[in-house]
């Protein structure tokens, strides 16, 4: 039973996209400059000659925003100076971000794929808690679920994620109150990544770094991060939002290597700028 749910061009699975495109990249930050959030990266369509306003570009972090962290945060404006720059042969051009908009010039006859930027910091207002509508649902209640796995290796002091992401509906219903272990979901990571080009080139995969849960398409629960280090059980929990069909997402991040090593800076835990 598919659970998943497109909020952008990547939620199913990344893939390049090809012609003119805008990478969204941003740091959520509150009103004082804090970071609240760096969700991954996502890439969106441009057309050239399409006018693109403040407006559509916090459309488009939003839905950056949701695809990592659905409902927690709304976009709320960018930091003053802040500009959509790209980069092609012979040049660079810089856009500020205004009400008013700037117009998708055409680079397509100077490189195949032009890549529009948004590198910015983004003011971010918590979305009010819907934990007071949460309902307790009957242990055993059947639950339809999906696990999203994504494979992830070193680049130039950053991190690069496969072209690829994979996304397995488990084979038999989880239910309310079953415990899931970290063991169960590494094994069927592994299972996963032996069918990528990557394991044929040598690549291993060498550790989890995060795991989190998406309740009924609602409700974002971080289960474990790489600093957490240990193994661990996790609860397909009762107290749930209502809904017509109780669903569970569960999206993974492993490290892979082809040298095999086991190191882990934190210089290369976000997706680097």
């Amino acid at each position: 039973m598919k659970v998943r749910q497109s909020r952008g061009v990547n939620a199913k699975e990344y893939q390049e996209i090809q012609g003119t495109h805008l990478l969204v990249n941003i740091t959520g930050v509150d009103a004082a400059g804090k970071t609240l959030l760096i969700p991954p990266f996502m890439e969106f369509t441009l057309e050239p000659g399409e006018h693109v306003t403040s407006s559509d570009l916090l459309e488009k972090v939003q839905q950056t925003i949701d695809n990592h962290r659905p409902y927690e945060y709304q976009a709320v404006q960018f930091k003053p100076g802040s500009k959509v720059v790209v980069d092609y042969p012979g040049g660079t051009e810089a856009f500020a971000i205004t009400d008013e908009g700037f117009e998708v010039p055409d680079l397509t006859k100077v490189t195949k794929n032009p890549g529009f930027k948004l590198l910015n910091d983004v003011v971010l207002k918590p979305v009010a808690s819907k934990a007071d509508s949460k309902i307790e649902v009957a242990a055993q209640t059947p639950v339809a679920a999906e696990h999203s796995i994504t494979f992830i290796k070193k680049g130039n002091k950053r991190l690069i994620p496969l072209a690829q992401k994979h996304i397995e509906d488990l084979e038999k219903d989880l239910h309310v109150g079953q415990v899931i272990s970290s063991e169960e979901l590494q094994t069927r990571a592994e299972e996963v990544f032996k069918k990528t080009p990557e394991y044929q080139e040598g690549y291993q995969l060498i550790r989890r770094l995060n795991t989190h849960v998406i309740e009924n398409i609602s409700t974002y629960r971080e289960v474990f991060n790489v600093y957490d280090g240990d193994p661990f059980n996790y609860v397909v929990s009762s107290k749930r939002l209502p809904a017509e069909e109780q669903t569970e997402s569960i999206a993974e991040q492993y490290y892979i290597s082809k040298n095999g090593d086991d190191l882990f800076s934190p210089a290369f835990t976000s997706y680097a700028k």
